[in-house]
């Protein structure tokens, strides 16, 4: 293989995981440009991945992507008749090792004009993303109320996203919170999704099989509406939420941990070796798929982020470490050993700055610190 190909196959995969940067923008360009067949190359990389399970493939991490791709393209050489179909059983087979992806300047209520939504080259990693199975993309924090994507609208209205004229061969979007923002989701059967700080959902634009499935890393409050026929499922890291109708939050920001809070319903959750059921007003938490808890919880503290607010109990300042990475994209280093047994209760407000909180934290007794280069340090 030319290692132009090579290049332009993984810079491809890149860009259609929303993850390419803005210099490998460049660089893909750039090699499209050079190569006459670049487009062809980068056209066969794309029909690979345009199937549901090629979709649900791309955006979980533990999936061989690369490898997915590769057995796809083989087949495509046979022939191209039966593309499509053998990648299909390659990704069915593949599935089981699951990943689900550890955001304008019209006045308003104006439609935009019919100029297709950039491509992903220069959004800002702070800023609210929405990323299209095309590789087209829309920055939803500096976006006004609609925008156009070819044949269809996205509305970005008072923090909620939805859409409407949706084709109908839609495929599926990734909606990327980051760190110290949260955004809501109006999904095509009219359930809602409100996402809390550095979280991704990977969804189809429309739900044309016999489930409604959706992909969440991070934090979601859930909100199903009932469909009877029509089962709802939500994919996690290393589980799957089956729904009926009901309402829940799911956490899985700590690695190889969900905490399941079901708020009223029914629902449980699949693990590779066994199923799990949650009463409402129960959070269930699994480690490695193992059930760790499966106790009441303090709808305040699970479910403060949705008003702005963390509360915390009993936290280390390790824990801490954490909160303040997703809320402000800090990293926290313990300069004396000792204050790593000191125990905290209290609140973090979203519209707190960091140097508020951390000096009201030193005045009740927690730690002195500093801050450089992104880093705060308890001494």
């Amino acid at each position: 293989m030319e290692p132009y190909r090579q290049q332009i196959e993984d810079l491809t995969i890149d860009e259609l995981q929303g993850t390419l940067t803005p210099d490998n923008r460049q660089l893909l360009d750039s090699l499209l440009e050079e190569h006459p067949d670049g487009s062809d190359i980068q056209s066969e990389v794309r029909a690979v991945f345009t199937t549901d399970a090629g979709q649900r493939a791309l955006h979980r991490p533990e999936q061989p992507v690369e490898a997915v791709f590769e057995y796809g393209r083989r087949k495509q050489q046979r022939t191209r008749v039966r593309r499509l179909v053998m990648y299909g059983a390659a990704a069915a087979l593949l599935l089981g090792i699951i990943r689900i992806y550890p955001y304008f300047n019209s006045s308003s209520g104006s439609k935009s004009s019919n100029t297709p939504a950039p491509i992903a080259a220069n959004i800002d990693p702070h800023h609210i993303k929405l990323a299209l199975a095309n590789g087209q993309t829309v920055d939803l924090s500096s976006s006004g109320p609609q925008v156009q994507v070819n044949s269809m609208t996205v509305h970005n209205q008072q923090h909620t996203l939805s859409f409407s004229d949706v084709p109908a061969d839609a495929q599926w979007a990734t909606l990327t919170v980051p760190i110290g923002k949260d955004y809501k989701l109006n999904l095509p059967d009219g359930s809602e999704v409100w996402l809390n700080s550095a979280t991704k959902i990977h969804f189809p634009l429309r739900f044309t099989g016999n489930t409604r499935e959706i992909d969440i890393d991070g934090e979601a409050y859930v909100k199903v509406v009932p469909q009877a026929g029509k089962p709802f499922m939500v994919h996690l890291p290393h589980s799957t939420v089956n729904v009926l109708g009901t309402e829940f939050n799911i956490n899985t920001y700590d690695s190889g941990q969900t905490r399941l809070a079901l708020v009223k319903g029914a629902v449980n959750l699949a693990l590779p070796n066994k199923t799990l059921t949650v009463q409402p007003g129960f959070q269930l938490t699994v480690s490695d798929t193992k059930e760790e808890s499966n106790e009441r919880f303090d709808p305040r503290v699970v479910l403060g982020w949705r008003e702005g607010i963390c509360i915390y109990q009993d936290a280390s300042l390790e824990d801490l470490g954490h909160i303040l990475n997703r809320w402000f994209g800090v990293d926290v280093v313990l300069d004396n050993p000792g204050v790593s047994s000191m125990r905290f209760n209290g609140m973090l407000r979203r519209t707190d700055t960091l140097e508020t909180y951390l000096t009201n934290l030193e005045y009740t007794n927690g730690p002195a610190f500093y801050i450089k280069d992104k880093v705060v340090h308890f001494k």
